[in-house]
């Protein structure tokens, strides 16, 4: 936590001075420096990380990355594993914590789902990240799954529908062993390795709204057969 913490002192006066004067320009700068971040701190707290079917993406390109949600340490490693520059879509909420709140006001597009006003500002928010080039992360289950015995909650549909939006393929990718690090949420943190599995990327081009049920169907059965093989591997 005292690693952790460092990193995030210097980073706010790197986030404020850096978006204050240069707005989203910064953001592959930023970027470089949460990757170093993260990475140097699981480094030196023996959180290691495991990339599997890598090859799948590729970092200049475009992409709408749904992923599982299972721990806090999600929120935080996507940084070291996922490539290229990309924001997440956040909770307005999350925006509410101390000194991470406004981190991830800076990094991320924050939603308040029960607006509409604020869903239609957060996509025109996306596709302009999009435009120069950034991806997208969204976790579609809408909040953390704190259950022990259901692997994936429901997918919302809201990061289907901007993959189709905006035309770019959609990524499924599976966190395993992020709730290791940071058991029942509860100090003190625990050395473990986090697997990131990417799934081959889903192609958007010409589909529509019809074509979301589908999407996130096909997206949720890759990821929850990931999860499977975990469960099914840890109890041989």
């Amino acid at each position: 936590m005292l690693i952790f913490g460092t990193f995030a002192l210097f980073a706010i006066p790197l986030y404020f001075i850096g978006f204050g004067l240069f707005g989203q320009k910064m953001g592959p700068k930023i970027m470089v420096y949460n990757r170093f971040w993260v990475r140097t701190w699981g480094f030196l707290s023996g959180v290691r990380y495991r990339l599997v079917n890598g090859e799948y993406v590729d970092a200049k390109k475009s992409y709408v990355y749904v992923a599982n949600h299972r721990a806090i340490a999600d929120i935080f490693v996507v940084a070291a594993v996922i490539p290229g520059n990309f924001n997440p879509l956040m909770k307005a909420e999350a925006g509410r914590y101390p000194i991470m709140g406004y981190l991830f006001k800076q990094f991320c597009v924050m939603v308040d789902r029960r607006s509409m006003e604020s869903r239609q500002k957060s996509l025109l928010q996306l596709k302009e990240r999009v435009k120069k080039g950034n991806s997208i992360l969204v976790f579609p289950e809408g909040t953390r799954n704190r259950s022990k015995d259901i692997l994936l909650k429901p997918f919302y549909a809201g990061a289907f529908r901007i993959a189709v939006d905006l035309q770019i393929p959609i990524v499924p990718v599976t966190f395993l062993g992020t709730r290791d690090v940071f058991p029942d949420d509860k100090l003190p943190i625990h050395p473990a390795t986090i697997t990131c599995v990417f799934g081959k990327p889903i192609s958007t081009e010409g589909l529509q709204s019809e074509d979301i049920k589908r999407l996130k169907e096909q997206s949720f059965s890759t990821i929850e057969g990931e999860l499977l093989k975990m469960k099914t591997h840890s109890t041989k």
